[in-house]
This record gives C-alpha cells, sequence and structure tokens, in this order.
C-alpha cells in the first residue's frame, strides 16, 4: 500500500463505503486521505460507529475484512440470488452445449467408421 494508491473502497460494507463517500463528497479517496483523517474525527463522521471504525482499521491494515454482526439487508440478497440464477441458466447451457458437441463428435466418428467399410 503506497498512500497514492486508490483506498480499496470494493472492500467495505455498503454502511462504510457510504460513510467514506460522503466524507470525500463521492471522490473515492487514495489511502493517504484515509490515514490524514484522525480516528475521533472519524467517529465524528455521520453513520460511523465503532464496528465500522474497526473495519475501516482492518482495511487499512490489509487484514480480512470483521465479519458483520448484522444481516445483509435484502437487496443485497436479491442481488446475490440474482446472480446465483444467472450463473446457474449459464451452467445449464454450457452443459446443453457440451452434450450437443460431444453428439456432433460421436455422430462424425460413426458416419467415418461406416464411410470406411464400403
Amino acid at each position: 500500500m503506497q498512500p497514492n494508491d486508490p483506498f480499496p473502497i470494493e472492500r467495505c460494507s455498503s454502511r462504510l463505503r457510504k460513510a467514506i463517500l460522503a466524507e470525500f463528497e463521492g471522490r473515492t479517496p487514495i489511502f493517504q486521505d484515509i490515514l490524514s483523517i484522525p480516528l475521533n474525527k472519524w467517529m465524528a463522521v455521520p453513520g460511523m460507529g465503532p464496528r465500522l471504525l474497526r473495519e475501516l482499521e482492518s482495511i487499512i491494515h490489509c487484514k480480512p475484512p470483521v465479519p458483520q454482526s448484522e444481516p445483509s439487508p435484502k437487496s443485497d440478497d436479491a442481488e446475490f440470488i440474482a446472480r446465483l440464477e444467472r450463473f446457474q441458466h449459464d451452467l445449464q447451457r454450457l452443459q446443453h452445449d457440451i452434450q450437443a458437441l460431444l453428439g456432433e463428435t460421436r455422430l462424425r466418428k460413426a458416419d467415418t467408421n461406416g464411410s470406411d467399410m464400403h
């Protein structure tokens, strides 16, 4: 992590991401921006609390994210389920395509073997 590297906002929970983006007026900060704010000022940022501050510190220090003690919002669940369903559909389509290709290969081999006999 270098001071001018972009802060990995994608690693933040949605609540922490909102608090950080609000603090920086919608701009994704760099590490130096995050580090330039003292901890007591972070606690004054709307929406920030002790749990989010621990999450922020763990990201700064490249530790795995702190597990959330509260359930994810329903919209995150719905998005996850929609993605899972798309992946399952893609997998079924891929399986069908592979089976069709294998069937064509078998037919070609059978045609080739049958034409050799004449």
